[in-house]
């Protein structure tokens, strides 16, 4: 039990993760409310979107690549971004909470044994007029 409580106190002090996150994850986009939908690359909201080569470190930074985001429209036409994603797994105990953002979308959600889950919103000007898009985020890690 000592041993148990000293490597707990250890790792809450040096403000590691109490479990293992580190990895190669893979991060899924269902848009489920917008303002406006669109196949035009700038003009709306899209069907959904992924991000690629999503990586979380054993300190729960998160981070990907560029032109990570990917956004589909339902004929399956892929619009890539110029944004890198961002962000950051929040040490303690399961679930533990995340957030993260990539050009003018910001996700938030929960990692829960090798999964992440949560919401984005996506917010931006098209034609002098504000456009928001809602979802869902789903994703799995994928290996080390």
């Amino acid at each position: 039990m000592y041993k148990t409580l000293t490597a707990v106190i250890i790792a809450a002090a040096t403000n590691c993760p109490l479990v293992d996150v580190a990895g190669k994850y893979t991060l899924d986009l269902k848009t489920e409310s917008a303002t406006v939908w669109s196949d035009s690359p700038n003009s709306g909201c899209r069907s959904s979107g992924l991000i690629g080569g999503l990586a979380i470190q054993p300190d729960g930074l998160m981070t990907a690549s560029r032109q990570s985001l990917i956004w589909i429209n339902p004929s399956g036409t892929r619009y890539h971004t110029d944004s890198t994603f961002g962000g950051r797994v929040e040490p303690g105990s399961e679930p533990m909470q995340w957030v993260g953002s990539a050009g003018d979308v910001e996700f938030k959600g929960t990692w829960r044994r090798g999964q992440l889950s949560g919401e984005f919103v996506r917010r931006f000007v098209y034609d002098g007029k504000q456009i928001e898009c809602r979802g869902k985020v789903s994703g799995f890690k994928m290996g080390k």
